[in-house]
């Protein structure tokens, strides 16, 4: 499934244009590796960036492409709530890296959010759970109050 946006931001400025055509798909887990190691885990082998669950059936891998280049990514495995007092069926978002030129500015993590919410509900999925750095929690609260 494709989800085009047009981001026209002027304040953002990227390979010399002052918009993006961003493009989000489900794609295989070999996609997003490379930039998840970059982001995620530099410095370390790149076996770091691969996570336990990544090659199985259920797991959902995104990645958004501006003018071909991965420049986002974030993947979702069926993974139980760890918590009590939240039930349903659930999932857990792990691996979400976005390239440091694309890093806060033009809103590719909200992107690939927005893209995956139709695509886990459509698997019956009522709980997207994470854990986060302390400060990147306001992100992922206003992504879930704008992902409809």
């Amino acid at each position: 499934m494709l989800f085009p946006w047009l981001c026209l931001d002027p304040s953002f400025l990227v390979g010399g244009c002052y918009f993006c055509i961003v493009e989000v798909r489900e794609v295989d887990w070999r996609v997003v590796l490379p930039l998840r190691w970059e982001v995620l885990r530099p410095g370390r082998p790149v076996e770091a960036a691969y996570f336990a669950g990544d090659a199985a059936p259920t797991t959902l891998h995104l990645a958004a492409f501006a003018g071909g280049e991965v420049v986002g990514v974030a993947s979702f495995y069926e993974e139980v709530f760890p918590w009590e007092g939240i039930r349903g069926y659930a999932y857990r978002l792990r691996g979400m890296a976005t390239a440091p030129a694309y890093q806060c500015r033009a809103g590719i993590g909200t992107r690939l959010l927005r893209a995956a919410w139709p695509l886990l509900q459509a698997r019956g999925v009522e709980v997207v759970w994470c854990y986060a750095r302390i400060a990147a929690v306001p992100f992922y609260t206003i992504s879930k109050d704008t992902a409809s």
